[in-house]
């Protein structure tokens, strides 16, 4: 660990905007929002903002989005201003039709258009697929005597618990906690060796049988390629979990595979759907895709995402019934894929008679390939450690390792206003905070601490290299490991 990191007050500073700005700042929980709130804040003051490395956004097809897709919106539809069907339409062509089409072809497997279900975005679609599984995800409630007697007994409903690998998204959180009531249960990924950050069965398995057996989690979620690691999980150990989950627990998975078109190219092992493998067939119904088009195609405000999936469960809730004793309502109706993204995003299937796709992929590929090598060749020039696959990094993350940088000495008293950007500004900043808030003064660059990733070990960061043009990026990370060499290392 490094020594003293000194306290000062940067250019790009919370300390500039007003009371009320900063409040709002601190009452907003999540970072990424926070970091594109801060965005908004100090453009709306003129004042100029940092390189944000930290929120996971692509701008690398922005430009044939504008040419192929945006200039042919000009002409809006009557019927993109009226209601549509939330999940997206049926008609020949529709939007339910096209991406099963695509996706068939992306993700190694037939996707029917039956089995894709429109989203305001993939948050949604994981909230909405805990939401449809909550019968076969509910344990019954533990019954316990009251205080005075042990008669009445009194049902205490227990939150079923989710296996996530970690790190992982700090999303999973709102999506299965917040409204579905699931626990989300980091599994730390051990069995390799600590911080090797390789998934294994066995740590899978060690978290499952940890767990009370009375009240076994219901719901295993692999993310594919991997945020924040940036890695494909190789196909053996996909069947290897998968034939486990499938035939020795009852568990669901969920597979969200929002980056698999961010590969960069010759990357090994290649991606795999979950719905590709062998292991799936055993039980279909119980596997569901989460992908959509914020990560790969750089549409992060358009908020569009799709739940694929086999599931009786899931299909009656996105379509709703009637008849029954019990009506119930489609949940697309409260996340829909509204007429305008429906409009916009068709208009992207069938862009230059549909060929725009492969050749987007194609060159966003290329170009996604040509951005990780040129920061890797700087954070190799300055000799700064970052995970890494065994041959090649992939979707659009490079895992820092920054250990050796974490300060050693005591936090000061009076926390800079910035750190109502990485923590609670009412404690002390942890020795993670203060190096990014560091990184932020000094190299004017922003990153995502590991800790909020649900990381166990601290002092790892996710940067994010497609969230600006290349030559943004390489800058930025230049600059940052010029304040890191001149910290010296611990």
């Amino acid at each position: 660990m490094t020594g003293q990191l000194d306290v000062i007050e940067p250019k790009h500073s919370v300390a500039n905007l007003t009371a009320a700005q900063q409040d709002l700042l601190a009452r907003t929980a999540d970072e990424e929002q926070r970091s594109v709130l801060y965005r908004e804040l100090l453009r709306a003051r003129r004042l100029p903002a940092p390189t944000d490395l930290s929120v996971a956004e692509n701008v690398l097809l922005a430009g044939q989005l504008r040419e192929y897709v945006f200039d042919e919106l000009n002409a809006l539809p009557t019927s993109a201003m009226r209601y549509a069907t939330s999940y997206g339409t049926d008609s020949e062509g529709g939007l339910r039709g096209l991406v099963a089409e695509r996706l068939t072809d992306s993700l190694g497997a037939t996707v029917r258009a039956d089995d894709v279900f429109g989203t305001a975005g993939v948050a949604s679609a994981l909230e909405c697929v805990a939401l449809a599984l909550q019968e076969p995800l509910r344990d019954k409630p533990v019954v316990v005597p009251t205080q005075r007697s042990a008669r009445p007994r009194v049902p205490v409903p227990r939150r079923s618990p989710v296996l996530l690998p970690a790190p992982f998204w700090q999303g999973f959180y709102w999506s299965f906690e917040q409204v579905p009531k699931l626990r989300c249960v980091p599994v730390h990924l051990e069995h390799a060796g600590a911080e090797n950050f390789r998934l294994t069965l066995a740590d899978i398995q060690r978290a499952y049988y940890r767990l009370d057996r009375h009240n076994r989690p219901k719901l295993l979620v692999l993310t594919n390629p991997h945020n924040p690691l940036g890695v494909n999980y190789d196909e053996g150990l996909l069947e290897s979990v998968y034939h486990w989950a499938l035939s020795e627990t009852d568990m669901h998975i969920v597979s969200d595979e929002i980056y698999c078109h961010s590969q960069l190219l010759g990357a090994l092992p290649p991606f795999v759907s979950a719905l590709a493998l062998n292991a799936t067939q055993r039980a279909p119904e119980r596997v569901h895709v989460v992908w959509g088009f914020a990560k790969d195609f750089g549409l992060s405000g358009f908020r569009t995402g799709f739940v694929i999936s086999r599931s009786p469960h899931v299909r009656q809730a996105m379509l709703g019934t009637r008849g029954t004793a019990k009506s119930i309502r489609s949940l697309a109706w409260f996340t829909p894929f509204d007429s305008l993204k429906q409009f916009a995003i068709t208009t992207l299937l069938t862009a230059d008679g549909g060929d725009f796709w492969d050749t987007a992929v194609e060159s966003y590929q290329a170009d996604l390939t040509d951005s990780f090598r040129a920061v890797a060749e700087v954070l190799d020039g300055y000799g700064i450690r970052y995970v890494r696959g065994e041959d090649a990094n992939t979707a659009q993350f490079v895992w820092l390792d920054l250990r050796e940088f974490l300060p050693a000495d005591e936090p000061p008293e009076i926390t800079p206003a910035n750190a109502l950007l990485f923590g609670d500004p009412t404690l002390r900043p942890t020795p993670e905070e203060r190096l990014a808030e560091h990184l932020l003064a000094r190299a004017d660059v922003k990153l995502l601490p590991g800790t909020t990733l649900s990381c166990a070990w601290p002092g790892y960061f996710r940067l994010c290299f497609t969230a600006w043009e290349q030559r943004t990026v390489v800058a930025a990370v230049d600059r940052m490991c010029r304040v890191l060499t001149a910290l010296g290392r611990g």
